[in-house]
């Protein structure tokens, strides 16, 4: 999971350096990232919720 941020926050830092006429667009899509990676483990902890209530409600 954090190698698949440290490479994205790469790319962007790449973009960033190639499109400086677009640097006003780079702190949006870093806090775009930020908020679909919170998104993304807040989803993760949900399933894991899920998963770990289903089989007991199943049993009974």
């Amino acid at each position: 999971m954090a190698q698949v941020i440290n490479t994205n926050s790469l790319s962007l830092l790449t973009q960033n350096n190639l499109n400086k006429s677009q640097s006003a667009l780079a702190p949006l899509s870093s806090v775009c990232l930020l908020v679909c990676v919170s998104t993304a483990r807040k989803t993760m902890r949900q399933v894991r919720r899920l998963l770990t209530v289903l089989p007991r409600t199943s049993k009974v």
